[in-house]
């Protein structure tokens, strides 16, 4: 089965939004840009560079197939770029190019690029990423009404009128952990904590309102580590014989929070760290 390039156009993006942090260069992975005809035409991985007010338009095609580009591929990239206002073109293979290729890509001012894996880096010595993360097991929530009423969560309402939740009731636990995570142990397992919740709530029995006299959160959480391993690959342009950067990427996945850490040198040799967050899916 072909490989459709999305894991390199992935790759691709998240080390171009890496050399772009700090920038005015906006990434965009895929895009749909309108041809001659109004035809939707997608490109892998786009850039707009913003100067005062010119703007620049760079797109990326990830070829990521079993063999060198050749020209048919060149081809159709240039026209491609042509028909819907790309102002420069890259593309960029995991198997590099043909010599033909190469030859129609420079004539078309279409810059060739590799992005090479390599087994590490003598400036990198991790081979993982170690992230040590706090999540919630379960909450639970004690009520206590005087007189005694036996009263569910979703008959309880909060302070702003609205009926509570269990998406509510987790949403309280995490927001907890999260404002007292320097005072909770570190130790890694299971914890749990208990915290009174003010103000409390209210029920309505037979059109009349009830209000708590106290009500506890009991939260138990998990300290664990997760690790990630880091992917390392060589971004260069073979046609100048020139290393463009080398880059460490792990892929990052804890609850809701997706992002991908990117170690990288600068042109001074300083190590460059970086949290790129997953775009969020349309």
């Amino acid at each position: 089965m072909a490989n459709d390039g999305k894991d390199l156009q992935c790759l691709i993006r998240i080390i171009e939004s890496a050399r772009a942090v700090g920038t005015d260069i906006k990434i965009e992975s895929p895009k749909f840009i309108a041809d001659r005809v109004g035809k939707q035409r997608e490109h892998d991985v786009v850039l707009t560079i913003t100067h005062d007010h010119h703007e620049l338009v760079v797109a990326l095609e990830c070829r990521d197939r079993s063999r060198p580009v050749g020209v048919d591929a060149v081809e159709a990239f240039y026209t491609k770029c042509q028909d819907t206002g790309i102002h420069s073109g890259v593309i960029v293979s995991s198997k590099g190019f043909y010599k033909t290729a190469r030859t129609k890509a420079e004539h078309c001012s279409i810059r060739c690029l590799t992005l090479d894996e390599a087994e590490g880096f003598n400036w990198f010595k991790p081979t993982e990423l170690n992230v040590i993360s706090r999540e919630v097991v379960q909450a639970r929530l004690f009520v206590a009404f005087d007189p005694f009423l036996d009263v569910q969560i979703s008959d309880l309402i909060d302070s702003t009128g609205n009926l509570l939740t269990n998406e509510a009731v987790n949403a309280t636990a995490c927001a907890y952990l999260d404002s007292n995570r320097t005072q909770l142990p570190k130790e890694l397992g299971k914890h749990e904590i208990h915290f009174d919740i003010l103000p409390g709530f209210s029920t309505v029995i037979d059109g009349v309102t009830h209000h708590t006299t106290r009500v506890v959160m009991a939260v138990e959480y998990e300290n664990k580590i997760t690790r990630w391993p880091f992917q390392f690959r060589d971004y260069r342009d073979h046609d100048k014989d020139g290393k463009i950067a080398q880059y460490a990427v792990a892929n990052i996945s804890i609850g809701n929070f997706k992002a991908d850490f990117v170690a990288s040198t600068d042109p001074h040799g300083a190590m460059v760290i970086s949290i790129i967050p997953t775009p969020s899916k349309s």
